[in-house]
């Protein structure tokens, strides 16, 4: 678990409900200070690029088969 943490948070489950994060004291500090950028962004499918889009279909294909096999 370290070694992930290391990598980014970890997040600890508890009768399948996120309990506990855990994080690098160095990503702990950054966050305390406010300095961490939200890195998500936002995109249109239409825009997507083709094989991402064709990735994000797959994705979905496996959710509706209520499977996690890709």
């Amino acid at each position: 678990m370290a070694a992930a943490a290391l990598r980014g948070p970890v997040i600890l489950t508890q009768h399948k409900k996120a309990r506990l994060i855990v994080l690098s004291v160095e990503e702990y500090e950054l966050r305390k200070a406010g300095k961490v950028a939200d890195t998500r962004t936002v995109g249109r499918l239409a825009t997507m690029p083709d094989e991402l889009f064709q990735e994000f279909e797959r994705a979905v294909a496996v959710y509706e088969r209520g499977d996690d096999e890709g």
